[in-house]
């Protein structure tokens, strides 16, 4: 996936989590349930649609750097290939 198809998928998670938070926030004030309050129902939402947000985001962003991250080891690992040839070869000053 390409960074501009990341961006995509991040503006796209961000506003299926916002429509459901929104969402939440209809029903639980349309339907009240007994022994609970407004308050305390609508900390809980809170807190899982957050959780799901990170668990969304999380799973954009973390293959990508996974990815990114052993290109950056091939590259390093070659150039650090190529050095101890020459430290080796002593070809360095």
């Amino acid at each position: 996936m390409s960074l501009k198809n990341m961006f995509i998928a991040t503006a796209v998670w961000t506003v299926v989590v916002v429509a459901l938070g929104i969402g939440m926030i209809i029903y639980i004030g349309t339907h009240p349930v007994a022994g609970a309050t407004v308050e305390q129902r609508s900390q809980m939402a809170g807190s899982g649609v957050g959780f799901l947000a990170a668990l969304g985001y999380a799973g954009i962003w973390l293959p990508f750097a996974f990815k990114k991250g052993q290109e950056r080891r091939k590259v390093l690992d070659k150039a650090s290939a190529v050095s101890k040839k020459r430290i080796n070869g002593k070809t360095v000053k």
